[in-house]
């Protein structure tokens, strides 16, 4: 009977390093530092249009952060972000935008801004977003020969994420997704392009 603690022991001492080996490996990796990252929009009024002359509010801006595995790290209001994020070291696509939809509406120009980054872990990358407008302005200026040969006409502007009416007397902007946008004139049910 003595001989089986022996035995146990033998076994046991000939596990504990590959144990310890394992043990290693799991804590460098669970221990890996972390990098830091801080977001931030530079200031300028370059962004401002004819059409739009205010300076949006950045920190209402839906800001998200990913990782390249598609992992969303945050998503909310750039105003309530950390002002540094600890983060893994990796690949991240950083995007702020000041709305969410893309189809056509009056009066609705969205900023922001996209980049993608690369953290290294123990690393700090500073992001500076720019503020540009995202979609396009279109205003139309209907003359009054216009008015006098189609009467009864109906204005469409038409793009692939949807369509606005635009009256004649119309004053706003509409806005779209850049791309092709079609001006449609339709007089009796019958469309003209």
């Amino acid at each position: 009977m003595t001989m089986k603690p022996q035995k146990h022991l033998f076994t046991l001492s000939i596990l504990l390093p590959f144990l310890l080996i394992s043990c290693e490996r799991f804590g460098e990796s669970a221990t890996e530092p972390k990098g830091e990252l801080r977001i931030s929009f530079q200031q300028s009024t370059e962004t401002l249009t004819r059409s739009y002359s205010e300076v949006p509010d950045t920190s209402d801006f839906i800001l998200t952060i990913k990782r390249s595995d598609g992992t969303i790290v945050y998503e909310g209001r750039f105003g309530d972000c950390p002002e540094k994020l600890d983060v893994a070291g990796g690949t991240y696509s950083i995007r702020a935008v000041s709305g969410k939809s893309a189809k056509p509406a009056f009066n609705s120009p969205i900023f922001g801004d996209e980049q993608c980054i690369k953290i290294m872990a123990g690393g700090t990358v500073n992001v500076k977003l720019l503020c540009t407008q995202l979609n396009a302005g279109i205003k139309l200026i209907v003359s009054k020969n216009f008015l006098t040969e189609c009467p009864d006409g109906v204005l469409i502007l038409r793009s692939a994420e949807g369509s606005l009416m635009y009256s004649y007397s119309e004053t706003r902007t509409a806005y779209f997704q850049p791309g092709t946008v079609s001006l449609i004139l339709n007089t009796g049910g019958s469309d003209e392009v």
